[in-house]
């Protein structure tokens, strides 16, 4: 940033012209310390700074609560809650936006929050953390006269307390939390390594106070082995309801894949215009909307049953199968549309070939096999193994029929981003391996779903062989 504000000083700083910087905290931060520098590049070029400061607590949970319709006699479950989104989303709106939007439970087309009661303590406890913040910051931070420096304070708080969650099942040490030798100072304010370091010791001795946290051996404090003392969570106090480290990997793999799945079908369902979780008859999608409760539970901290955490797990195991399924159902059914419109039948027969789809065709009074076989990328990558199962389909549809040209392949390749040419390199690929089926092959690559796309490139392939 220093580079970019002197390459452009001499512009900002051009007679008759006002120039406005919008730029981070840390700009601000080192804006300060220019202040005592000599010749300092960002006071030399700034005649004045103003700072947008975080959101007031109170204003941000009348935000917060504004979102929900409450009813009087759950108000104290609610306030917990409302506490507990703010705790984690390190009091910004945008993130307490996201994470409420994570806790939505849908039923009869309204938007609902589910509080359990095997979740209410952990909203109670991030709600009393949350107030043990706010009584360090109007203890020790709020007679700062740079309300800058109060929000960097109050910031590395909230992110303390998120990193000591993470330790749950282990003990921890100051370091864990906070080490001043991994915290780049030229970014922050050339006081605040002082600052920092006092914060961390009145937010772990207020924690032990309030029974939050217990020495994980029989220490007690003493000036010599202050940075090497080890804490705990207090199960007691947590009535064992934390996440545990091990099973941290086992939700962040989850959370990737049920995202992917989800926003496929979003894209599946507005594509072909209908509700694909209820309308495609697949026993894979059977469970989704309870798996999708359990990860909606989880991302609100509360903790599952061994038996709900192995139906997330088997869940996870079928993703990539659903997933060829999903891409599967929705070539079929613009295959339908597309056999609706040229009249012709999709066949089911028992054979050895078992392409995805299998229709028969009448064109000009010959019947014509078109067998088609889907794939998805997220990077085109068609093997000669592929191409060989291609030939297979050929070959045994010749063998069975004993006709020639009884059969065409087609291979509908689903990829994030595509290259025209890439179809055509394909088929010139399989002419040149198998020669003898030179214009039975063809290539669609998609990019994802475009309903009226995949009609037009059947139309297309159609026409050749007319």
């Amino acid at each position: 940033m220093r580079k970019v504000l002197s390459d452009l000083k001499h512009i900002l700083l051009l007679d008759n012209s006002n120039s406005i910087v919008i730029a981070g905290q840390k700009v601000y931060y080192q804006l300060l310390d220019s202040n005592i520098e000599d010749d300092g590049l960002l006071s030399s070029v700034f005649t004045a700074n103003y700072h947008i400061p975080m959101l007031d607590k109170e204003i941000l949970r009348k935000i917060v609560k504004g979102y929900f319709i409450l009813e009087e006699q759950n108000l104290e479950k609610y306030e917990s809650y409302i506490d507990s989104i703010i705790l984690n989303s390190n009091q910004v709106l945008r993130k307490t936006k996201n994470l409420i939007v994570n806790n939505i439970t849908w039923e009869n087309e309204k938007p609902y929050i589910i509080i359990d009661k095997d979740s209410i303590f952990l909203y109670d406890l991030d709600s009393q953390i949350l107030e043990l913040l706010y009584e360090i910051d109007y203890q020790h931070l709020l007679s700062d006269d740079d309300q800058s420096l109060s929000d960097l304070y109050i910031n590395y708080l909230f992110l303390w307390i998120k990193k000591m969650k993470r330790y749950s099942d282990t003990s921890f040490i100051k370091q864990d939390i906070f080490d001043s030798e991994n915290i780049v100072f030229v970014e922050y304010p050339s006081n605040s390594l002082v600052r920092f370091e006092f914060l961390i010791t009145v937010l772990l001795e207020k924690m032990l106070k309030q029974k939050m946290i217990i020495f994980s051996e029989n220490d007690d404090f003493d000036d010599d082995k202050l940075n090497n003392i080890k804490y705990v969570w207090n199960k007691e106090q947590l009535k064992n309801n934390s996440i545990s480290i091990s099973e941290t990997k086992m939700y962040t793999d989850f959370f990737s894949a049920f995202t992917e799945l989800d926003k496929l079908l979003g894209e599946m369902s507005r594509d072909l215009e209908f509700d694909v979780v209820k309308n495609f008859d697949l026993e894979y999608l059977n469970n989704y909307k309870k798996i999708r409760d359990y990860r909606n539970r989880v991302v609100h901290g509360e903790i599952l049953s061994e038996e709900n955490k192995n139906e997330m797990h088997k869940f996870q195991n079928s993703i990539s199968r659903i997933k060829g399924f999903l891409y599967e159902h929705y070539t079929f059914t613009v295959f339908k549309l597309f056999s609706e419109e040229k009249n012709f039948k999709i066949i089911k027969k028992p054979t050895v070939i078992n392409p995805d789809i299998h229709a028969d065709i009448q064109i000009f009074n010959e019947s014509l096999d078109i067998i088609v076989e889907v794939k998805s990328y997220k990077i085109l990558s068609v093997n000669d193994q592929v191409l060989k199962n291609m030939f297979n389909y050929l070959y045994l549809s010749d063998e069975h029929s004993m006709k020639k040209r009884e059969s065409i392949v087609v291979l509908v390749v689903y990829i994030l981003e595509q290259n025209k040419k890439e179809g055509t390199v394909i088929e010139k690929r399989f002419n040149n391996i198998y020669p003898e089926y030179k214009g039975r092959f063809f290539v669609i690559v998609m990019p994802f779903f475009q309903k009226e796309l995949l009609l037009n490139r059947l139309g297309n392939i159609l026409n050749m062989i007319e």
